[in-house]
């Protein structure tokens, strides 16, 4: 579909892993064995080896939490920190350290964006151009620590609209992005406690990175974060999850899935979202169990951006 300029219909975007994927981001398997790689003895002078000693880890802590991760095997390092919080710091130290590299903005822009561009598309839906770009109705809900949205959009307002840094951060912060587990640091570039978004691993960064985190353990089902995006589902015309796997836990702290809806609320808000790699099956099981029949609207198995274009309604 073509997008009409201006977000008019209240709109909630919810963010998984795989939204940030085409940007370089690893997904949760992907990252728990990276970091067994990165950890592993044949790599104890890499930087994020160092990183780690730096801040208090011996390489015994080291070893005994690579192999930790190894051997149980879960799905994902969070999964594995929720059932063994003991190894929460040295857990979060090593998620910070080894997604600190990917954020590179060069991998946000062309010639290095790849087909799934869907921040373009979601950008060229703002208006960005017009003083009407705060009069968009759109928020975003996100359980990823990464900061590329905010970086993209930021950078796009700043040069389409040739307006200040100052002024390019105010069109921004008037778009709710809500990190719902935090994120890798502040992003704001007028604030002196904000974090360059950058893929330089320094330790400070990556302990800043790691106080600003929340493993789905240690949140709980009613923060500021939370209660803050709540208010907006509650709100919303149109719900859209993008890359997202519908861990039961995530749509339960959402709060307005955890009932059946009547029929007028069902039609008065459009449920919709991406089901790459889930098969009919499982998502039949998670529409009954996870969202208590709450999905109203067509599921898409493409890409976040074929989503967008073919079911989402941006206007």
């Amino acid at each position: 579909m073509r997008f009409a300029q201006l977000i008019s219909r209240k709109t909630v975007l919810i963010l998984g892993a795989g939204a940030s994927q085409p940007y370089g981001f690893p997904l949760g398997r992907q990252l728990l064995n990276q970091i067994c790689l990165q950890l592993s003895p044949e790599n104890r002078e890499n930087d994020h080896h160092k990183v780690l000693r730096d801040l208090g880890h011996t390489p015994n802590d080291i070893e005994t939490f690579r192999d930790a991760l190894r051997f149980t095997d879960y799905n994902s390092v969070d999964e594995f920190l929720e059932y063994d919080p003991n190894l929460m710091d040295i857990g979060k130290h090593a998620i910070a350290s080894a997604l600190i590299p990917y954020e590179d903005e060069k991998l946000l822009f062309p010639p290095h964006t790849k087909g799934d561009h869907w921040y373009k598309l979601l950008a060229d839906a703002l208006d960005i151009r017009s003083k009407s770009v705060y009069d968009n109705q759109v928020s975003v809900l996100t359980f990823n620590y990464d900061r590329s949205l905010e970086v993209y959009l930021f950078t796009v307002i700043h040069e389409r609209s040739e307006c200040s840094v100052t002024e390019a951060i105010e069109i921004l912060q008037s778009i709710p992005i809500i990190h719902l587990y935090g994120d890798l640091g502040q992003f704001g570039c007028t604030n002196q406690d904000a974090q360059k978004y950058s893929p330089d691993l320094k330790t400070a960064r990556v302990k800043a990175g790691a106080e600003s985190m929340k493993i789905i353990h240690e949140s709980e089902d009613q923060t500021p974060e939370f209660d803050q995006g709540v208010e907006l589902l509650e709100q919303a015309e149109c719900i859209y999850f993008l890359g997202f796997g519908y861990h039961p836990t995530n749509v339960r702290r959402l709060r307005v899935f955890n009932s059946e809806w009547d029929e007028e609320r069902k039609l008065r808000q459009v449920v919709k979202g991406t089901i790459l790699k889930i098969e009919n099956q499982e998502w039949g099981t998670i529409v009954d169990k996870v969202f208590h029949g709450n999905i109203n609207g067509r599921q898409h198995k493409g890409d976040c951006s074929s989503f967008l274009r073919t079911f989402a309604q941006l206007s």
